[in-house]
Protein backbone atom coordinates (compact mmCIF):
# COMPACT_ATOMS: atom_id res chain seq x y z
CA UNK A 1 0.00 0.00 0.00
CA UNK A 2 0.66 3.42 -0.93
CA UNK A 3 0.14 6.99 0.96
CA UNK A 4 1.13 10.30 -0.41
CA UNK A 5 1.51 13.03 2.12
CA UNK A 6 2.96 15.68 3.95
CA UNK A 7 6.14 13.73 5.80
CA UNK A 8 8.61 14.86 8.24
CA UNK A 9 11.55 12.79 9.13
CA UNK A 10 13.38 13.93 12.78
CA UNK A 11 16.68 12.58 13.84
CA UNK A 12 17.03 11.93 17.77
CA UNK A 13 20.76 11.34 17.74
CA UNK A 14 20.87 15.03 16.16
CA UNK A 15 18.38 16.49 18.87
CA UNK A 16 20.11 15.20 21.61
CA UNK A 17 23.18 16.72 20.86
CA UNK A 18 21.54 19.69 20.19
CA UNK A 19 21.85 20.04 16.90
CA UNK A 20 18.69 20.66 15.00
CA UNK A 21 18.59 17.99 11.56
CA UNK A 22 14.92 18.11 11.72
CA UNK A 23 13.77 18.15 7.55
CA UNK A 24 11.03 20.34 6.42
CA UNK A 25 8.01 18.71 6.20
CA UNK A 26 7.72 17.47 2.40
CA UNK A 27 5.18 16.05 -0.32
CA UNK A 28 6.69 12.49 -0.08
CA UNK A 29 5.15 8.83 -0.63
CA UNK A 30 5.23 5.60 1.87
CA UNK A 31 5.17 2.23 1.08
CA UNK A 32 4.69 -0.30 2.43
CA UNK A 33 5.11 -4.20 1.12
CA UNK A 34 7.27 -7.25 1.09
CA UNK A 35 10.53 -7.31 -0.46
CA UNK A 36 10.66 -9.65 -3.40
CA UNK A 37 13.97 -11.14 -3.02
CA UNK A 38 13.40 -12.08 1.04
CA UNK A 39 10.02 -11.87 1.74
CA UNK A 40 10.35 -9.19 4.58
CA UNK A 41 8.13 -6.12 4.90
CA UNK A 42 9.85 -2.84 4.57
CA UNK A 43 8.70 0.71 4.47
CA UNK A 44 9.75 3.08 1.46
CA UNK A 45 10.04 6.07 2.26
CA UNK A 46 10.72 8.82 -1.02
CA UNK A 47 11.17 12.65 -1.82
CA UNK A 48 11.07 14.29 -5.57
CA UNK A 49 14.40 14.92 -5.00
CA UNK A 50 15.71 11.24 -3.82
CA UNK A 51 17.60 9.65 -6.15
CA UNK A 52 16.52 5.98 -4.66
CA UNK A 53 13.69 5.59 -2.08
CA UNK A 54 15.12 5.21 1.53
CA UNK A 55 14.25 1.93 3.20
CA UNK A 56 13.44 1.05 6.63
CA UNK A 57 12.64 -2.46 8.57
CA UNK A 58 9.73 -2.95 10.47
CA UNK A 59 10.05 -6.02 12.12
CA UNK A 60 11.90 -5.64 15.62
CA UNK A 61 12.93 -2.09 14.29
CA UNK A 62 9.39 -0.21 14.97
CA UNK A 63 9.89 1.46 18.76
CA UNK A 64 6.20 2.83 18.62
CA UNK A 65 3.58 4.42 16.17
CA UNK A 66 1.63 7.20 17.74
CA UNK A 67 -1.63 7.66 16.51
CA UNK A 68 -3.43 10.03 19.34
CA UNK A 69 -4.18 12.40 16.65
CA UNK A 70 -5.24 9.50 13.48
CA UNK A 71 -8.60 11.43 13.37
CA UNK A 72 -7.05 14.32 11.94
CA UNK A 73 -4.81 12.52 9.77
CA UNK A 74 -1.80 12.65 11.75
CA UNK A 75 0.90 10.13 12.92
CA UNK A 76 4.00 9.16 13.93
CA UNK A 77 5.81 6.08 12.92
CA UNK A 78 9.42 5.75 15.53
CA UNK A 79 11.96 3.48 14.32
CA UNK A 80 14.85 2.14 16.79
CA UNK A 81 17.70 1.96 13.47
CA UNK A 82 17.81 4.58 12.35
CA UNK A 83 16.76 6.59 15.15
CA UNK A 84 14.55 8.53 13.29
CA UNK A 85 10.60 9.76 13.34
CA UNK A 86 8.41 10.00 10.63
CA UNK A 87 5.74 12.75 10.93
CA UNK A 88 2.94 12.31 8.40
CA UNK A 89 0.02 14.88 8.07
CA UNK A 90 -2.52 13.00 5.57
CA UNK A 91 -5.53 14.89 4.24
CA UNK A 92 -7.41 11.68 4.98
CA UNK A 93 -7.79 10.00 8.19
CA UNK A 94 -9.08 6.93 7.08
CA UNK A 95 -6.52 6.28 4.21
CA UNK A 96 -3.35 6.60 6.75
CA UNK A 97 -5.87 4.72 9.01
CA UNK A 98 -5.51 1.67 6.46
CA UNK A 99 -1.95 2.24 6.45
CA UNK A 100 -1.19 1.74 9.65
CA UNK A 101 -3.46 -1.00 10.34
CA UNK A 102 -1.34 -2.63 8.01
CA UNK A 103 1.95 -2.02 9.58
CA UNK A 104 0.22 -3.08 13.35
CA UNK A 105 -0.77 -6.38 11.56
CA UNK A 106 3.16 -6.71 10.61
CA UNK A 107 4.27 -6.45 13.92
CA UNK A 108 2.28 -8.21 15.40
CA UNK A 109 2.77 -11.26 13.48
CA UNK A 110 -0.75 -11.58 12.35
CA UNK A 111 -1.53 -12.55 8.42
CA UNK A 112 -1.78 -9.19 5.99
CA UNK A 113 -4.04 -9.87 3.20
CA UNK A 114 -2.39 -8.69 0.52
CA UNK A 115 0.38 -10.06 -1.80
CA UNK A 116 1.89 -6.43 -3.13
CA UNK A 117 5.56 -6.24 -3.54
CA UNK A 118 7.73 -3.64 -3.62
CA UNK A 119 8.75 -2.50 -6.62
CA UNK A 120 10.45 0.75 -8.54
CA UNK A 121 6.95 2.24 -9.53
CA UNK A 122 6.73 2.87 -5.67
CA UNK A 123 8.94 5.16 -5.78
CA UNK A 124 7.39 7.90 -7.82
CA UNK A 125 6.43 10.89 -6.19
CA UNK A 126 2.82 12.10 -7.41
CA UNK A 127 2.79 15.72 -8.57
CA UNK A 128 0.62 17.82 -5.49
CA UNK A 129 -3.15 17.58 -5.24
CA UNK A 130 -4.63 20.57 -6.35
CA UNK A 131 -6.40 22.78 -3.60
CA UNK A 132 -7.31 25.59 -4.85
CA UNK A 133 -9.89 25.63 -8.08
CA UNK A 134 -11.46 29.04 -9.17
CA UNK A 135 -14.57 27.74 -11.97
CA UNK A 136 -15.37 30.19 -14.97
CA UNK A 137 -18.17 28.87 -17.00
CA UNK A 138 -21.55 27.43 -15.95
CA UNK A 139 -19.65 24.27 -17.88
CA UNK A 140 -17.11 24.07 -16.10
CA UNK A 141 -18.99 23.70 -12.43
CA UNK A 142 -20.61 19.99 -13.67
CA UNK A 143 -16.77 18.41 -14.51
CA UNK A 144 -15.53 16.62 -10.87
CA UNK A 145 -13.99 18.81 -8.65
CA UNK A 146 -10.65 16.90 -6.94
CA UNK A 147 -11.85 15.84 -3.43
CA UNK A 148 -8.49 17.67 -2.11
CA UNK A 149 -9.58 21.23 -2.82
CA UNK A 150 -9.42 23.24 0.19
CA UNK A 151 -11.05 27.02 -1.79
CA UNK A 152 -13.34 26.74 -4.68
CA UNK A 153 -15.11 30.03 -6.08
CA UNK A 154 -17.75 29.93 -8.52
CA UNK A 155 -18.90 32.78 -8.51
CA UNK A 156 -20.62 35.30 -11.66
CA UNK A 157 -21.37 31.84 -13.55
CA UNK A 158 -25.46 32.04 -13.53
CA UNK A 159 -25.45 28.87 -11.21
CA UNK A 160 -28.78 28.76 -9.74
CA UNK A 161 -28.32 25.43 -7.86
CA UNK A 162 -24.99 23.66 -6.80
CA UNK A 163 -26.54 20.27 -6.25
CA UNK A 164 -24.31 17.69 -4.76
CA UNK A 165 -21.35 18.81 -6.44
CA UNK A 166 -19.86 20.05 -3.16
CA UNK A 167 -20.77 17.34 -1.23
CA UNK A 168 -17.68 15.04 -1.59
CA UNK A 169 -15.07 17.79 -0.94
CA UNK A 170 -14.76 17.07 2.74
CA UNK A 171 -11.64 19.62 3.07
CA UNK A 172 -12.83 22.30 1.95
CA UNK A 173 -12.62 25.76 4.01
CA UNK A 174 -13.43 28.29 1.45
CA UNK A 175 -16.62 29.00 -0.96
CA UNK A 176 -17.59 31.43 -3.12
CA UNK A 177 -20.70 31.50 -4.89
CA UNK A 178 -21.36 35.27 -5.15
CA UNK A 179 -22.90 36.47 -8.14
CA UNK A 180 -25.18 33.96 -8.88
CA UNK A 181 -29.39 33.77 -8.73
CA UNK A 182 -29.04 30.39 -5.91
CA UNK A 183 -31.98 30.51 -3.67
CA UNK A 184 -31.50 27.77 -1.55
CA UNK A 185 -28.35 25.91 -0.15
CA UNK A 186 -28.45 22.17 0.42
CA UNK A 187 -28.77 20.97 3.67
CA UNK A 188 -25.60 18.65 3.34
CA UNK A 189 -23.33 22.34 3.31
CA UNK A 190 -23.76 21.86 7.08
CA UNK A 191 -21.50 18.79 6.96
CA UNK A 192 -18.53 20.55 6.11
CA UNK A 193 -15.74 22.41 7.88
CA UNK A 194 -16.24 25.84 6.00
CA UNK A 195 -14.35 28.47 7.09
CA UNK A 196 -15.55 31.22 4.69
CA UNK A 197 -19.03 31.19 3.12
CA UNK A 198 -19.59 34.02 0.43
CA UNK A 199 -23.24 33.65 -1.36
CA UNK A 200 -23.67 37.64 -1.79
CA UNK A 201 -25.53 39.02 -4.61
CA UNK A 202 -28.13 35.68 -4.84
CA UNK A 203 -31.88 35.24 -4.52
CA UNK A 204 -31.39 33.98 -0.95
CA UNK A 205 -34.79 35.63 1.51
CA UNK A 206 -35.53 34.57 4.91
CA UNK A 207 -37.69 31.80 3.54
CA UNK A 208 -35.33 29.80 2.37
CA UNK A 209 -33.86 26.81 3.30
CA UNK A 210 -31.36 27.44 5.95
CA UNK A 211 -31.59 24.03 7.52
CA UNK A 212 -27.83 23.63 7.07
CA UNK A 213 -27.18 26.39 9.77
CA UNK A 214 -28.98 23.12 12.07
CA UNK A 215 -25.36 20.86 11.46
CA UNK A 216 -22.61 21.37 14.29
CA UNK A 217 -19.91 20.91 12.00
CA UNK A 218 -20.10 24.43 10.38
CA UNK A 219 -21.27 26.17 13.36
CA UNK A 220 -17.60 25.37 14.58
CA UNK A 221 -15.61 26.63 12.03
CA UNK A 222 -17.46 29.21 9.87
CA UNK A 223 -15.61 32.43 10.99
CA UNK A 224 -16.53 34.74 8.12
CA UNK A 225 -20.00 34.66 6.05
CA UNK A 226 -20.87 36.93 3.54
CA UNK A 227 -24.84 38.19 2.58
CA UNK A 228 -24.20 40.88 0.78
CA UNK A 229 -27.17 42.15 -1.88
CA UNK A 230 -29.30 39.27 -0.89
CA UNK A 231 -33.39 39.84 -0.18
CA UNK A 232 -32.70 38.90 3.63
CA UNK A 233 -35.20 41.23 5.24
CA UNK A 234 -34.42 39.63 8.39
CA UNK A 235 -31.88 36.99 9.35
CA UNK A 236 -32.47 33.62 9.86
CA UNK A 237 -32.94 33.02 13.64
CA UNK A 238 -30.80 29.55 13.74
CA UNK A 239 -27.88 32.07 12.71
CA UNK A 240 -27.79 32.58 16.49
CA UNK A 241 -25.36 29.31 16.67
CA UNK A 242 -22.71 30.81 14.74
CA UNK A 243 -20.56 31.90 18.14
CA UNK A 244 -17.50 31.12 16.22
CA UNK A 245 -18.44 33.85 13.76
CA UNK A 246 -15.55 37.14 13.64
CA UNK A 247 -17.00 38.64 10.53
CA UNK A 248 -20.41 39.10 9.11
CA UNK A 249 -21.23 41.01 5.75
CA UNK A 250 -24.90 41.61 5.75
CA UNK A 251 -24.70 44.99 3.07
CA UNK A 252 -27.59 45.62 0.75
CA UNK A 253 -29.73 43.08 2.22
CA UNK A 254 -33.03 45.08 2.54
CA UNK A 255 -32.85 44.38 6.48
CA UNK A 256 -35.14 46.94 8.94
CA UNK A 257 -33.71 46.06 11.75
CA UNK A 258 -30.91 43.96 13.89
CA UNK A 259 -32.19 41.27 15.91
CA UNK A 260 -31.62 41.67 19.30
CA UNK A 261 -28.77 38.46 19.49
CA UNK A 262 -27.40 39.80 16.88
CA UNK A 263 -25.06 41.26 19.93
CA UNK A 264 -25.61 38.65 22.44
CA UNK A 265 -24.62 35.70 20.47
CA UNK A 266 -21.69 37.06 18.70
CA UNK A 267 -19.01 37.42 21.26
CA UNK A 268 -16.14 36.89 18.57
CA UNK A 269 -17.35 39.48 15.72
CA UNK A 270 -14.58 41.96 14.80
CA UNK A 271 -16.15 42.72 11.67
CA UNK A 272 -19.90 43.78 10.90
CA UNK A 273 -21.15 45.33 7.75
CA UNK A 274 -24.85 46.75 7.76
CA UNK A 275 -24.15 49.18 5.08
CA UNK A 276 -27.15 49.75 2.70
CA UNK A 277 -29.65 48.87 4.97
CA UNK A 278 -32.10 51.78 5.66
CA UNK A 279 -33.22 50.63 9.27
CA UNK A 280 -35.65 52.35 11.42
CA UNK A 281 -34.49 51.16 14.49
CA UNK A 282 -31.60 49.45 16.33
CA UNK A 283 -32.03 47.30 19.89
CA UNK A 284 -30.66 48.54 23.05
CA UNK A 285 -28.46 45.43 22.57
CA UNK A 286 -26.79 47.16 19.49
CA UNK A 287 -24.22 48.89 22.50
CA UNK A 288 -22.54 44.70 23.42
CA UNK A 289 -21.05 45.77 20.20
CA UNK A 290 -18.23 48.38 21.26
CA UNK A 291 -15.52 45.85 21.12
CA UNK A 292 -15.75 45.22 17.45
CA UNK A 293 -12.96 46.13 15.08
CA UNK A 294 -15.16 47.41 11.70
CA UNK A 295 -18.33 48.47 12.01
CA UNK A 296 -20.22 49.55 8.54
CA UNK A 297 -23.50 50.81 9.87
CA UNK A 298 -26.62 50.95 8.44
CA UNK A 299 -28.90 54.40 7.21
CA UNK A 300 -31.32 55.40 9.44
CA UNK A 301 -35.19 56.08 8.65
CA UNK A 302 -35.64 59.89 9.14
CA UNK A 303 -39.42 59.25 9.99
CA UNK A 304 -40.76 60.82 13.21
CA UNK A 305 -43.77 58.46 13.64
CA UNK A 306 -42.42 54.87 15.19
CA UNK A 307 -45.18 52.59 16.26
CA UNK A 308 -45.09 52.40 19.65
CA UNK A 309 -47.24 49.67 21.97
CA UNK A 310 -50.39 51.84 23.56
CA UNK A 311 -50.27 49.23 25.95
CA UNK A 312 -46.32 48.99 27.00
CA UNK A 313 -47.27 48.34 31.00
CA UNK A 314 -48.86 45.16 30.28
CA UNK A 315 -48.87 42.28 32.74
CA UNK A 316 -45.89 40.09 30.58
CA UNK A 317 -46.97 36.21 29.74
CA UNK A 318 -45.92 33.11 32.25
CA UNK A 319 -43.31 32.70 29.43
CA UNK A 320 -41.61 35.87 29.19
CA UNK A 321 -41.63 35.65 33.12
CA UNK A 322 -39.95 32.24 33.06
CA UNK A 323 -37.35 33.35 30.25
CA UNK A 324 -35.75 35.75 32.59
CA UNK A 325 -34.54 32.64 34.87
CA UNK A 326 -33.29 30.56 32.16
CA UNK A 327 -31.44 31.98 29.96
CA UNK A 328 -27.96 31.39 29.06
CA UNK A 329 -26.29 33.73 31.84
CA UNK A 330 -27.82 30.63 34.05
CA UNK A 331 -28.47 27.48 32.57
CA UNK A 332 -26.51 26.13 29.68
CA UNK A 333 -28.85 25.95 27.35
CA UNK A 334 -28.77 22.87 23.82
CA UNK A 335 -31.00 20.83 21.68
CA UNK A 336 -30.81 17.71 24.97
CA UNK A 337 -32.18 19.95 28.06
CA UNK A 338 -35.03 22.05 25.80
CA UNK A 339 -36.92 22.14 22.78
CA UNK A 340 -35.33 24.22 19.71
CA UNK A 341 -38.23 26.56 19.31
CA UNK A 342 -37.47 27.58 22.93
CA UNK A 343 -34.01 28.38 23.08
CA UNK A 344 -34.71 30.27 19.37
CA UNK A 345 -36.96 32.34 21.46
CA UNK A 346 -34.79 33.15 24.18
CA UNK A 347 -32.00 34.55 21.95
CA UNK A 348 -34.97 36.06 19.30
CA UNK A 349 -36.52 38.24 22.25
CA UNK A 350 -33.75 39.45 24.66
CA UNK A 351 -33.20 43.31 24.89
CA UNK A 352 -32.06 45.66 27.46
CA UNK A 353 -33.79 48.12 29.43
CA UNK A 354 -32.76 51.85 30.11
CA UNK A 355 -31.93 50.86 33.66
CA UNK A 356 -29.46 48.42 31.95
CA UNK A 357 -31.28 45.15 32.82
CA UNK A 358 -32.12 42.08 30.30
CA UNK A 359 -35.26 42.12 29.64
CA UNK A 360 -37.41 40.28 26.43
CA UNK A 361 -39.63 41.96 23.84
CA UNK A 362 -42.20 39.14 23.05
CA UNK A 363 -45.03 41.33 25.33
CA UNK A 364 -44.20 44.26 23.93
CA UNK A 365 -42.72 44.50 20.21
CA UNK A 366 -42.01 48.20 20.79
CA UNK A 367 -40.97 50.06 23.70
CA UNK A 368 -43.64 52.30 25.31
CA UNK A 369 -43.81 56.31 24.09
CA UNK A 370 -42.37 57.65 27.12
CA UNK A 371 -39.20 56.32 25.49
CA UNK A 372 -39.18 58.00 22.57
CA UNK A 373 -37.24 61.35 23.58
CA UNK A 374 -34.37 58.95 24.68
CA UNK A 375 -34.35 57.34 21.49
CA UNK A 376 -33.01 60.54 19.49
CA UNK A 377 -29.68 61.48 20.26
CA UNK A 378 -26.12 60.84 19.44
CA UNK A 379 -25.85 57.38 21.01
CA UNK A 380 -24.43 55.60 17.82
CA UNK A 381 -21.69 58.17 17.40
CA UNK A 382 -20.04 56.14 19.84
CA UNK A 383 -19.40 53.46 16.63
CA UNK A 384 -18.17 56.75 14.38
CA UNK A 385 -21.33 56.65 12.49
CA UNK A 386 -22.49 59.95 10.48
CA UNK A 387 -25.51 59.69 10.90
CA UNK A 388 -26.89 62.97 13.70
CA UNK A 389 -29.76 60.62 14.31
CA UNK A 390 -30.84 57.17 15.57
CA UNK A 391 -34.12 55.55 17.13
CA UNK A 392 -32.93 52.81 19.92
CA UNK A 393 -34.99 50.19 21.01
CA UNK A 394 -34.96 49.91 25.14
CA UNK A 395 -37.38 47.71 26.47
CA UNK A 396 -38.41 48.30 29.98
CA UNK A 397 -37.70 45.33 32.64
CA UNK A 398 -40.33 44.24 35.16
CA UNK A 399 -38.57 46.73 37.71
CA UNK A 400 -40.73 49.29 36.21
CA UNK A 401 -38.17 52.49 38.25
CA UNK A 402 -37.29 56.15 36.69
CA UNK A 403 -34.11 54.52 35.59
CA UNK A 404 -36.24 52.02 33.27
CA UNK A 405 -37.81 55.40 32.17
CA UNK A 406 -41.37 54.83 34.00
CA UNK A 407 -42.72 57.99 34.13
CA UNK A 408 -45.30 57.34 36.65
CA UNK A 409 -43.01 56.42 39.16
Amino acid sequence: MKISAKIEVSNRNHACLGSNMKKRAVYSTLSIGKVSRTGDFKILYCTKSMVSPKQYTIKNNVEKVFTKFIKEGKATIRFKCPPEDIIIAHDDGRTLMSFLTILMKVLKNEPVHTTHVLNPQDTKVPSKPKTALVVDSLKEYWFEFPRTLVSLVASNIGLDDIANKVRPLLQLRVLDLSKNIISELPEYLGNLPLSELNVSQNELNYKSNWNWMKRPCIQKTLNKLVLNQNKMIKLPPLLYKFHNLTELYLSGSHLVTVPTWLCTSFTNLRVLDLSGNEMVFLPASFQDLRNIDRLNPPSMSQSDELPFDPDSRAFPSLKSLAAKYVFPERYKLSNKSCPESLIVYLYSCINYCKCGRRSYTLDSPLAGSQLRLEAQGSWFDTFGSPCARVWILYQPCLSRTKQCGDQSV
